[in-house]
């Protein structure tokens, strides 16, 4: 019966992702100071593992990172934390928007602190996290999926789809994190 379930969950989606319906989340742009700025915690690492389970207020993921660099927020050589959305084997929450965490992944994340039921929210939903990847020639560069995401321009109040992203080398996107939390520090922030 469970497998039933799973499997019409399963169509379901597939037939809704294929309708053409275009499923978006319109948020403000944070350049990188921004994200750096807003967050909680920073921190350059791998996913370790990624759990599912359901809560009263739906599904949640909880996942467990190595850390290569903790730029801010103090994360030690792990660091654990849980999002909302992923699906389990009767239930699923989506959130257009939200990034994508997979097991083994190398990544840069964004992080703000976690709210009563313990959760954390990438800042800027997908904004919050760089995949990163090795080239061939060993150099290591960072990207963002920014799909499911709309830009709000302030000025005029339109929102307009976001655009993908050109990959930027790894060091290059750390040195300037590293320079724009060392400021913040240095003022007081």
């Amino acid at each position: 019966m469970r497998r039933i379930k799973v499997v019409t969950a399963l169509a379901l989606f597939l037939l809704m992702a294929s309708s053409g319906v275009a499923w978006a989340t319109t948020v403000l742009r944070f350049t990188t100071d921004e994200l750096a700025d807003r967050a909680d915690v920073v921190l350059h690492g791998q996913c370790v593992a990624a759990r599912t389970r359901e809560t009263r207020d739906g599904v949640v993921t909880d996942y467990d990172v190595r850390v290569i660099e903790s730029l801010k927020g103090g994360a030690g050589a792990a660091f654990s934390f849980t999002t909302y959305g992923g699906v389990t084997e009767t239930r699923g929450t989506f959130i257009p928007g939200a990034p994508t965490i997979t097991q083994d992944e190398e990544l840069l994340l964004f992080l703000d602190a976690p709210n009563k039921a313990g959760c954390r929210l990438l800042i800027g939903m997908a904004q919050g996290k760089f995949t990163v990847k090795t080239t061939e020639d060993g150099r290591k560069l960072a990207s963002r999926n920014l799909e499911g995401l709309s830009f709000l321009d302030p000025a005029t109040g339109e929102a307009a789809e976001a655009k993908p992203e050109q990959a930027v080398p790894l060091d290059d996107l750390l040195a300037r994190i590293r320079a724009r939390i060392a400021a913040a520090a240095g003022k007081g922030r």
